[in-house]
């Protein structure tokens, strides 16, 4: 998880998700950070990702993708 922010940009974007981390250290530091890097009011043109649409790319990309088990 290191710093948080990918977990951040998730939760400003409104999408939940889990953070793990194997360090403590990195752990205290991401429990501060998050919250405060979640908060900031950054604008862009991207619509919200609901369900639905999650969903769909994840088809969408897995149908693209051939996987053979030997």
């Amino acid at each position: 998880m290191g710093s948080g922010s990918t977990v951040a940009a998730a939760e400003a974007i409104g999408i939940c998700c889990i953070g793990i981390e194997r360090y403590a250290e990195y752990y205290e530091m991401s429990r501060t950070a998050i919250p405060k890097l979640a908060a900031l009011n950054v604008s862009t043109d991207l619509p919200k990702l609901t369900r639905t649409t999650d969903v769909k790319v994840l088809t969408e990309n897995m149908e693209q993708q051939q996987l053979t088990l030997w």
